[in-house]
């Protein structure tokens, strides 16, 4: 199922070669947590859907392109609110590889499988923004569609970002030059790692943090951090960070940081759950491995 789930989106997520198409025979699971509905259709018209509803009710416009979705799957797009782009070969990571044909591999890989847009968060060079401006001029890109926080911050000596490319701070005297570029870039958030990789590296101050957030606030920009701790996680909220790049990992979340993200209207981007699983799930093969998805 979840294999042609993901068929269905990328024949949905191809560039329309026609200005009218309709889709029929799928099998709808539209998001809203109601029973996947079978024998669906939709009218899409310039990319955009303008009907949906049980093939039956189907009223073809005359002319369009009729494509037949038996047996498939159609969901929404999925939204990735933490990625990182183009800096990966295989299982090597380095700035080198950071090349417009990787960056796009990246966000076509993404496409396939279903994901139509990504915030990617801090690892970025400047051609990212060549790239999304250039997706925001055509208006319906072939490809995942991208968001970037550009050149994240790091605390000097500590955890997080990447090495000739995200911001090292030792202190606050460069935040606000540093934020200003980042304005200057049109970048859509400000990135920040406040770490210390489980007590093996430096953590960024509290002040130094604070700094980021009330510059990123004074250009205009929303600020989200990453974060492993509950304590941390309560004083950045209470500073007025926007959003978390990852879930409380250390003890459970309490009602306190609850009541603190709901005065401030600080969101939580994505649980990240599969990437604490990853750490250890492959130290014997795990049995979903041996899943048609993955086996094909």
């Amino acid at each position: 199922m979840f294999r042609d789930t993901l068929i269905a989106i990328a024949i949905l997520a191809a560039p329309l070669a026609a200005e009218v198409k309709v889709f029929k025979g799928f099998t709808l699971i539209d998001g809203s947590g109601g029973a996947p509905a079978p024998a669906s259709a939709m009218i899409v018209d310039n990319g955009r859907i303008t009907w949906i509803g049980p093939t039956a009710k189907l009223k073809a416009p005359a002319g369009a392109q009729t494509i037949d979705l038996a047996g498939k799957f159609v969901m929404p797009g999925i939204i990735n609110l933490h990625g990182h782009l183009g800096n990966v070969v295989d299982l090597t990571q380095d700035k080198k590889f950071y090349t417009r044909e990787n960056v796009e591999k990246d966000l076509k890989t993404y496409a396939s499988y279903g994901v139509t847009t990504v915030l990617s968060m801090g690892t970025d060079q400047d051609l990212i923004f060549r790239i999304r401006d250039e997706q925001h001029a055509t208006g319906r890109p072939s490809m995942t569609r991208v968001y970037t926080a550009g050149q994240g911050f790091a605390f000097k000596g500590g955890y997080g970002g990447l090495p000739g490319v995200t911001f090292s701070l030792e202190n606050t005297s460069e935040v606000d030059k540093d934020v200003a570029e980042l304005a200057r870039k049109k970048v859509d958030i400000v990135k920040m790692w406040v770490d210390d990789h489980m007590g093996h590296m430096k953590k960024m101050p509290i002040e130094i943090a604070t700094a980021i957030i009330d510059s990123g606030h004074k250009h205009g920009l929303p600020v989200a951090a990453h974060i492993f701790y509950l304590d941390d996680a309560k004083k950045l909220a209470a500073a007025g960070v926007n959003g978390f790049a990852h879930s409380v990992r250390d003890k459970p979340v309490d009602q306190e940081l609850i009541d603190i993200m709901k005065q401030h209207g600080t969101w939580l981007a994505a649980a990240t759950l599969t990437r604490e699983a990853s750490t250890f799930i492959y130290a014997k093969t795990p049995k979903f491995v041996s899943d048609p998805f993955f086996t094909r």
